[in-house]
Order: structure tokens, then C-alpha cells, then sequence
């Protein structure tokens, strides 16, 4: 899991190293329920990770992703993106910094590009669920180092088959949507 070091404040410099590692590597209570019901027919298998996708003296994006196996057909996958603020000593979500309007220019935007990724005015036709898919206030949005990446999970518009859907844009046409803010607008 990540690990932060060298900050001034080392009160949030331990703060978010612990934020950090549950994020990457969750509950040990949970984990620990599961081990021990795991069978040969039904194991139990857990991978973490992360990258570190921009940087700048006061904030560290980090994207971190795991998968659970668990028996069945296949596991299951995950992606969450957070910023680390170091003057704070907190990680902020960049979904959460978005507004209602500019979630729903988001929204326009990401459909735009799907269609023209997929060549299909009507996404059902290309697999999605919907001919507009949905941009929540779960939908993960992950800044990297000169883009916005709007990260779809298995399954939240798209059937397994079709993976994790994503969509990057440009940072200077995203800049906008975290509304000055500019721990994120970076």
C-alpha cells in the first residue's frame, strides 16, 4: 500500500498513510471471515494495488484497484481514486467535488465519447445497458497527470464481458468541473 513520507506535519502524515492502507487494503476483519470459510471448492483469493497518477507539492492522486475471488464464474474488481491533501492530512474523493451541473455536462461528454469509441449513436447496440449511460456520484473520477479519467466499474453500465468501460479527457477541458477548486483542478 502507498505510503507518505517526508511531510512536515507528521500528525497528517500518519493520518493519511492510515487512510491510505485501508484503502488499498481494506478491513482484516473481513478478510479474516473469509479465509476461514474458504474451501478448495470455494477459495478465497484478494489482490491490491495502486499508482501514484499526478503529483505537485501539495497533493498526491492515487489510484487504487483490488480484486476478490471467491468461487463462481469469475471475481469481482475494483477501482477508487482519491487525492491525497497534504496540508490537510485527509484523502478527498474527486467524485465528490463535482456539482449536480457539472456532473450532467460530464455526463454529455462521456456519452459523446463512448459513441464515438463504440461508431454507435445508440450505446445499447455496442453492449452498454442504456443508449446514455448513467454518470453517478459513485462513478470513480481519477485525475492523472494531464487528463480526467472517468472510471466505470464491472458491471455499473456494461455487462462483465465488456470490462471496466473508461473514458479520458483532457485536463484543461475537465479544469472546469471542480469549480476552482485547486487541490483538484491542478
Amino acid at each position: 500500500f502507498p505510503q507518505l513520507r517526508g511531510l512536515a506535519d507528521k500528525s497528517a502524515e500518519a493520518k493519511l498513510n492510515d487512510a491510505l492502507k485501508a484503502l488499498v487494503v481494506g478491513k482484516p476483519a473481513d478478510r479474516n471471515e473469509l479465509c476461514a470459510t474458504a474451501t478448495e471448492d470455494r477459495p478465497y483469493l484478494e489482490q491490491g494495488s495502486y499508482q501514484v497518477t499526478a503529483s505537485s507539492p501539495h497533493a498526491v492522486a492515487i489510484r487504487a484497484s483490488g480484486y476478490m475471488y471467491t468461487g463462481g464464474a469469475h471475481g469481482s474488481s475494483w477501482v477508487r481514486c482519491v487525492v491525497a491533501d497534504l496540508a490537510q492530512g485527509a484523502l478527498v474523493e474527486p467524485k465528490g467535488r463535482v456539482n449536480d451541473g457539472a456532473r450532467a455536462q460530464l455526463r454529455a461528454r462521456v456519452n459523446q465519447e463512448l459513441r464515438r469509441e463504440h461508431k454507435t449513436a445508440k450505446l445499447s447496440e455496442a453492449g452498454f445497458f442504456d443508449d446514455d449511460v448513467p454518470l453517478t456520484r459513485d462513478t470513480e473520477l481519477c485525475l492523472e497527470r494531464a487528463k480526467l479519467v472517468v472510471e466505470f466499474q464491472p458491471y455499473e453500465v456494461a455487462p462483465y464481458v465488456m470490462g471496466a468501460p473508461s473514458v479520458a479527457l483532457p485536463a484543461e477541458e475537465a479544469r472546469a468541473l471542480f469549480g476552482g477548486d485547486a487541490l483538484l483542478a491542478g
